[in-house]
């Protein structure tokens, strides 16, 4: 539940950050692109303990790194909450990304050891709160916005919020430490399985990051829609993604999660395609976008499942190099995004997305493939089907 919670913070605070930054330039005095760069700022602190997130969790227990999660998350709002300017704000803004990226980290790793039945089903419960956060962070910002106590209390109720989380987990294991973690088994990372993994998470991260930051301005100026309709598409995209992985909670308890994750990929190729093919669908076109987030609900928590599944008991690895070099994904693909949207055409972006998309199944499809003969090849016996090994042809 911790971990849930703590997910649905950092989906709260990644809905209501694009809303408050106005509203932060102004009440500091400072220009708005510099208000918005702790957006990135934030992202370098979430990297940060992505890299140290193996090594906390295997001192600590994931309990207590979640622990630790909050209360450096709850800081960090406090700071932002009541900083007087620019640089105790960027501070703030790091200290919230730390927060995050430790919470990635052992929110993964609490999952996996708690939850055995289906690895890929409780991802999905776990993610789908970041979804019902990224919904709800704009409300909050609304109301925040709305009061006397503008953008302070919206961070306000976030840190009391990661106080909470923290203080109910002292409550729950008081005094003890919980180390649940197998020895790392560091070979690991020099497989290039692994990295094959990585590089699937990296793609559909970064393909993700893309949408969220561009899809507004192109529907907006390819598609035709209004400022009205091009708002309600990112909610949309989101709850897509929340109905996603809602949905895939329920599958991967009866199918092969491999089998829901490539219609997933394929659907959301799908859904790039026929944004970048027809341009004036109107109204309609919500319905691609709600089909492009469904598409990529089940994706991410599927094979960030399937590669601890593939290298278990070493979650603690599996899950910090899965996770960081995706984080890297969505600082550098958006750029290159960003180029073909405004360089190129409004097309050539939304393509540009779709190769990607496609890269990632194809890429996806050979690692199945890879897996499968590894099988063969050792005679081990075959996982439960939601596993990633499969044979070949499936």
């Amino acid at each position: 539940m911790a971990a849930c919670a703590l997910t649905l913070l950092a989906g709260l605070n990644t809905g209501w950050t694009g809303p408050l930054i106005p509203k932060i330039a102004q009440s500091k005095g400072i220009d708005l692109d510099l208000a918005g760069s702790i957006v990135s700022v934030s992202a370098c602190g979430s990297m940060l303990m992505l890299l140290l997130g193996k090594l906390l969790c295997e001192k600590l227990g994931s309990r207590n790194s979640l622990r630790l999660a909050a209360v450096i998350a709850g800081i960090g709002m406090v700071t932002v909450s009541f900083g007087p300017g620019l640089v105790v704000l960027a501070i703030g803004a790091f200290v919230i990304g730390c927060g995050t990226g430790l919470n990635s980290i052992a929110s993964t790793t609490s999952v996996l050891l708690s939850d055995t039945a289906s690895s890929a089903a409780a991802l999905n419960r776990v993610n789908l709160f970041f979804g019902i956060g990224a919904l709800a962070g704009p409300l909050i910002a609304w109301a925040g916005l709305s009061s006397h106590w503008s953008y302070h209390v919206v961070y306000l109720f976030g840190a009391a919020f990661a106080f909470t989380c923290a203080l109910l987990l002292k409550i729950q294991n008081p005094g003890k430490k919980l180390v649940t973690e197998s020895e790392p088994i560091t070979g690991n990372i020099k497989k290039p399985v692994l990295w094959l993994f990585a590089l699937v998470i990296y793609l559909y991260v970064g393909m993700e990051v893309s949408s969220a930051a561009w899809l507004f301005t192109f529907l907006q100026k390819y598609s035709a829609l209004d400022l009205a309709l091009a708002s309600i598409s990112m909610t949309v995209l989101w709850a897509g993604l929340t109905l996603g992985r809602t949905i895939s909670v329920f599958l991967c308890g009866r199918y092969s999660s491999i089998k829901i994750t490539l219609m997933g990929m394929a659907l959301a190729a799908s859904s790039l395609l026929a944004l970048a093919c027809f341009s004036n669908l109107g109204v309609a076109t919500l319905a691609i976008v709600l089909l492009l987030g469904l598409g990529y609900g089940p994706i991410f928590p599927n094979v960030l499942a399937a590669a601890n599944e593939h290298f278990m008991p070493d979650t603690t690895t599996t899950s910090s190099v899965v996770i960081t070099t995706g984080a890297v994904g969505g600082i550098t693909l958006p750029l290159l995004a960003g180029y073909g949207f405004t360089h190129l055409s409004w097309q050539m972006g939304m393509l540009f997305l779709f190769a990607v998309c496609s890269s990632m199944l194809a890429l996806y499809l050979l690692l199945l493939k890879i897996t499968a003969r590894k099988i063969q090849s050792t005679g081990e016996p075959e996982q439960p089907e939601t596993d990633m090994q499969m044979p070949v042809g499936v």
